[in-house]
């Protein structure tokens, strides 16, 4: 009886340390470090030194490229609601690069003529540019620009 006891507590014990071994498998990633959670809202992004600094840039970034101006709501109209998203960029060896946060509007609920008329193009970056004018000059290539 007391051997039977003690199997039965030697048993559960592996069956909780299995658990605690899936529960560790589980939070690591390809290259067999611990993963960096990315927080799915503000909420879990609050406490986070590392994310709330990437919250601070992005939102810095808004007002110094001047990216929205802050309108008063016309009365019976739905403002579209927008979302922060949070990512972690990893070097090829799998280490943690940066952390990037950005604020996406959620424009599908947008409909064409009642909420806008036209659509905005992201604009190339300087390095772009250069690397591709820099190309086609050395390559001979012609240019042309399109507006």
């Amino acid at each position: 009886m007391v051997q039977q006891v003690k199997v039965k507590q030697l048993m559960q014990q592996m069956v909780e340390l299995k658990e605690v071994i899936n529960c560790l498998d589980d939070q690591k990633d390809d290259v067999g470090g611990i993963k960096e959670s990315e927080p799915s809202s503000c909420e879990d992004a609050k406490g986070h030194l590392n994310w709330e600094a990437t919250l601070e840039e992005e939102i810095s970034a808004h007002h110094k490229n001047e990216t929205w101006d802050l309108e008063p709501k016309p009365k019976g109209v739905e403002p579209i609601s927008s979302k922060w998203i949070y990512k972690v960029k990893r070097k090829s060896d799998g280490s943690v690069d940066r952390y990037k946060t950005r604020l996406v509007a959620r424009g599908f609920s947008q409909k064409h003529g009642l909420d806008y008329e036209e659509t905005f193009s992201p604009v190339a970056k300087m390095t772009l540019v250069r690397a591709t004018l820099s190309t086609a000059a050395s390559k001979g290539w012609k240019l042309w620009q399109l507006t």
